[in-house]
């Protein structure tokens, strides 16, 4: 059964934007991390995440409106992710546009592997619980977008990143619209907690709560009026990556790409292509029949490789080898 990818009023919004429900991509599962554990033929180049980290060596950046979702929720079985969520802040920059990440925290994130280091992993993972996010029901664009396996391969990495940019705008553009309709009222002051908060300071979580209370009632009509013509543009842009995801990619003189493969074993070679952790295995025979794809017309060398090699190459496995740039256009 597919699954929803966004919180509910992401769902809500992107039903109204797109036209259709967004699902999670169904091969990378959260509950038992496919990136942590090993294949039943492991290869040299697999990339595998730290199963203390899983994705979440990461540290998101909520706008101010989603931390007042999480800190409005009084629901009794969300109190222990709230506290988690709290204290992970604490050690967090937090100002009226919401909470972000340390400088130290992003440099670090630039400069290791990803998916490794447990110094980065994100402050509202609950490592005692088996890894869930304690902010799950209020996640942010980025975190709901971010997929380490794609069904569609190069198509859906290009849809969710998309999504993810057009997210992560309409976010700042809502805090910043909150920052502006709540009127924060500064004055020069030697307290730094004051010089940031003006008339709001001491009551943080109340202008927090206050945000959440401005966006969650409004209509994704009104989301795009507050984002603006660029909000606009990126709503265009990320449905026709959308509507790309039930088409083909057509292949017109296709040739092989530049790929990373490696050998598995009992006639498997192993394809990286577009995407370090997004493999996919293919017979020693197809692979080796790709260096007869240079350019000449889809049909013309299906027909040569059938007849010189006795290997039949579908429009099912087309399709798959043009998804994951296996096969590119000329």
């Amino acid at each position: 059964m597919n699954s929803y990818a966004l919180p509910p009023l992401y769902q809500m919004w992107m039903d109204r934007a797109l036209g259709n429900p967004v699902y999670s991509e169904p091969r990378a599962t959260c509950d038992e991390c496919v990136m942590c554990t090993v294949p039943e033929r492991p290869a040299f180049g697999d990339y595998r995440f730290n199963p203390n980290t899983k994705c979440c060596a990461y540290h998101p950046s909520l706008a101010n409106f989603l931390v007042g979702a999480v800190l409005s929720d009084d629901d009794p079985g969300f109190a222990g992710a709230k506290d988690q969520f709290v204290r992970g802040a604490l050690a967090a920059k937090v100002s009226p546009i919401g909470v972000n990440p340390t400088d130290f925290t992003k440099l670090f994130y630039k400069v290791k592997p990803f998916g490794k280091h447990e110094r980065i992993r994100c402050p509202f993972y609950m490592h005692q619980m088996g890894g869930m996010c304690a902010i799950w029901k209020y996640r942010n664009g980025r975190c709901s977008t971010w997929f380490c396996k794609h069904d569609r391969g190069r198509a859906g990495f290009r849809f969710w990143n998309v999504l993810e940019e057009m997210l992560t705008f309409a976010e700042q553009k809502l805090a910043t619209w909150c920052v502006e309709d709540l009127l924060i009222f500064r004055e020069r002051s030697s307290d730094w907690r004051e010089d940031i908060w003006g008339n709001w300071c001491y009551r943080e979580a109340d202008f927090f709560v206050a945000c959440w209370e401005k966006v969650q009632p409004i209509a994704w009509e009104q989301v795009l009026t507050i984002g603006g013509s660029e909000l606009q543009s990126l709503v265009v842009k990320t449905k026709t990556t959308f509507e790309q995801l039930t088409l083909p990619n057509i292949l017109e003189g296709p040739q092989k790409s530049n790929f990373r493969s490696e050998d598995v074993g009992n006639g498997i070679i192993r394809i990286w292509s577009y995407s370090p952790y997004n493999p996919v295995d293919l017979p020693r025979e197809i692979v080796d029949a790709l260096d007869l794809f240079d350019g000449r017309p889809v049909e013309t060398v299906v027909a040569q490789i059938e007849n010189e090699r006795g290997v039949r190459i579908d429009r099912a496995l087309l399709n798959e080898l043009a998804d994951y740039q296996i096969l590119v256009n000329r």
